[in-house]
């Protein structure tokens, strides 16, 4: 028969057991039979704590991971047999004033994107960008919509080594979306012209959005330039931490940077030689072309529920 847990010699039992387990006192036979005899000499309630967590860590359980059905089988277990020892439930339901055994609390949050789009209209042509393969929308920025002119602003650095900056003193981006490199001013090899181990701390995106935000663009188009000795510099990413409000952010490729410079640079420069200028110094450049774009960035909250019974 079922019988109100005492939780605390329930824990002691298992603790005794598992010692007993691992105990060289113990004859040597197969795990399996240690394991049998072990639990036929146990008391009742090891044996009946042993089969609840043998439910709870089943496949069946899926890993009762928040959100599944998994975990909605083992909250419906464990309540079901807070019933069957007695217990009352441990908490009020705040919407219906009734004694409730869940406790719901949020658990993180999961990101969704939809709707994005990018697209370039430049006087070499237009360009329209495939997602997920030339870009992605990313959580650097907000979501929304936007549209306007475009300006090429190098690595976007302020106070870089030996006085390297990427904006001239009276550059203003507003109305404007900011057409940024990756990193920072690279040699021939695609390494870093600053630090022997990788990047500076110019490279990271808190500083290089810091730089470009004081100029107060409409939005921005992350490029991963092309040479980079990096193996982030041909992957796109989405979901990351947010470095500048209220303004959307596009990560291209290093391919899809070099169509968008093809259709919109006055001067029909490469990519590689624009990354090259801006290795070398400031260089500012008004891209001939517009760019349309946005999408939707959605928090979806999770929640999981402890189970509480008051005995």
């Amino acid at each position: 028969p079922c019988r109100p847990f005492h939780f605390a010699s329930v824990l002691l039992s298992v603790g005794l057991t598992a010692n007993a387990f691992g105990s060289t006192t113990l004859p040597a036979i197969e795990d399996e039979d240690r394991i049998r005899a072990a639990m036929n000499e146990a008391p009742a309630e090891e044996r009946i704590f042993n089969d609840h967590i043998t439910v709870l860590s089943s496949p069946w359980m899926g890993g009762r991971l928040p959100g599944t059905p998994g975990m909605e089988y083992a909250r419906d277990y464990v309540i079901y047999w807070y019933k069957q020892a007695g217990l009352e439930p441990g908490m009020i339901d705040p919407d219906t004033g009734e004694r409730s055994w869940k406790q719901p609390f949020r658990l993180g949050a999961s990101t969704e994107f939809r709707d994005q789009e990018l697209v370039v209209d430049g006087a070499n042509g237009e360009v329209t960008f495939e997602l997920g393969t030339d870009f992605e929308l990313t959580s650097l920025g907000s979501d929304g919509r936007v549209e306007g002119d475009m300006v090429f602003v190098g690595y976007s650095i302020d106070e870089g080594n030996d006085g390297y900056e990427s904006f001239e003193e009276d550059t203003d981006l507003t109305g404007k979306i900011a057409v940024m490199l990756r990193f920072e001013p690279m040699d021939e090899e695609g390494d870093s012209l600053w630090n022997d181990r990788r990047w500076s701390r110019k490279s990271t995106f808190a500083s290089k959005f810091n730089a470009v935000k004081k100029r107060n663009p409409a939005g921005v188009i992350l490029i991963n330039p092309p040479g980079a000795n990096d193996p982030r510099s041909g992957a796109l990413m989405k979901g990351t931490a947010n470095v500048i409000e209220g303004v959307p952010v596009f990560m291209l490729t290093p391919d899809a940077g070099e169509a968008l410079t093809a259709a919109c640079d006055p001067e029909g420069r490469s990519l590689l030689e624009l990354r090259k200028l801006a290795d070398a110094g400031t260089t500012i450049v008004d891209f001939d072309g517009a760019v349309t774009g946005g999408g939707v960035i959605e928090e979806i909250p999770s929640y999981a529920e402890n189970v509480l019974g008051v005995l």
